[in-house]
């Protein structure tokens, strides 16, 4: 699902929109979830630094 909103998505990721991909769906039926958010918490965060820095 995510490699198909990066694709749906790109030009508007190009064009300084803010999208946080990585982070799981919060589902309680997800039990991979905290697996997930541990995962990519590293990626997550310094997107958001990224954003950050642009305002």
């Amino acid at each position: 699902m995510e490699r198909l909103l990066l694709t749906m998505f790109l030009p508007a990721i190009q064009r300084r929109h803010t999208i946080l991909f990585g982070f799981p769906h919060p589902s309680s039926a997800n039990g991979q979830r905290a697996k997930q958010f541990e995962q990519n918490k590293h990626a997550m965060t310094e997107t958001i630094k990224r954003w950050e820095r642009r305002l």
